[in-house]
């Protein structure tokens, strides 16, 4: 498991339906951010063609949650499988897009009042 999607994960106090498959549809921005955060190197890309998911490239390599040992091609990531069977093949590399300061800053926000919720509550 990658350090990011157990971050994740122990942010929302361990819940059980948060794992790897379910960060992807809903929390994937979270935990773009998280990933950078461990590895600097990482770049922060998203696609929006089939709804919204983020995950970061580290080299020559694509990540998420459910990859942490990465593919060679964005569209081999388990998420583009599911949600868009063979569609894929008519978008490229280009279209994983960088993501925009106002996604950082969203994310960033986002995971610093979860980390004081945790704090209080936890």
């Amino acid at each position: 498991m990658h350090p990011a999607t157990k971050e994740l994960i122990d942010l929302y106090w361990g819940i059980q339906f948060l794992n790897a498959r379910t960060i992807n549809d809903g929390n994937c921005l979270l935990w773009a951010v998280l990933a950078r955060r461990h590895c600097r190197r990482a770049k922060l890309l998203k696609v929006t063609h089939f709804g919204l998911h983020a995950f970061v490239k580290i080299g020559d390599r694509f990540f998420d949650s459910e990859t942490p040992s990465g593919v060679r091609d964005w569209r081999d990531l388990p998420y583009f499988k599911r949600v868009s069977g063979s569609n894929l093949v008519t978008y490229y590399p280009s279209d994983a897009r960088p993501f925009t300061k106002m996604d950082v800053h969203r994310c960033c926000r986002t995971i610093t009042t979860m980390k004081r919720i945790r704090r209080l509550y936890g």
